[in-house]
């Protein structure tokens, strides 16, 4: 689409292995496709407050994107995002976007609906994980018998 093209702040990012592209509590203003690579999505938790834990909940790959809750809320990134290998993202400008999809809202609506695909995908992936581990923690006390 040349129209997006000219309304649309995009660049191209090169990102090397092991290198930060968000980090989590801090603002931003992109959201970002991945056109070759794989990042890792970390997010830091406590256990104790000397033993911090910062499990990996999703590796994403090409044709994926992050950073796009921001399109939704104005709050920080909810997760640290790094490369796993070298990557090439297309760094998309979050307000030029928001104003090209109110512009376009036929792309505007099957946008909404691939993003809300890709949202549901990763919930219930979350969900599942998180079962798992209330399922092993359950175990882990004796307290399976009331997950029949």
């Amino acid at each position: 689409d040349t129209e997006f093209k000219k309304k649309v702040k995009c660049t191209t990012r090169y990102i090397k292995t092991n290198e930060k592209i968000l980090e989590q509590g801090k603002l931003h203003t992109a959201v970002y496709l991945i056109k070759s690579g794989k990042v890792r999505v970390i997010v830091h938790a406590e256990i104790k407050e000397d033993s911090p834990l910062r499990p990996g909940i999703a590796e994403l790959g090409e044709t994926d994107i992050f950073g796009e809750f921001e399109l939704f809320d104005n709050s920080p990134a909810s997760a640290d995002v790094s490369a796993i290998v070298d990557c090439e993202l297309i760094e998309i400008d979050i307000p030029s976007f928001k104003k090209y999809l109110e512009s376009h809202p036929e792309v505007g609506y099957r946008f909404l609906i691939a993003i809300t695909q890709s949202l549901v995908a990763r919930l219930r992936h979350a969900d599942k994980t998180i079962f798992s581990i209330y399922s092993w923690g359950m175990k882990a006390h004796k307290l399976d018998k009331y997950l029949e």
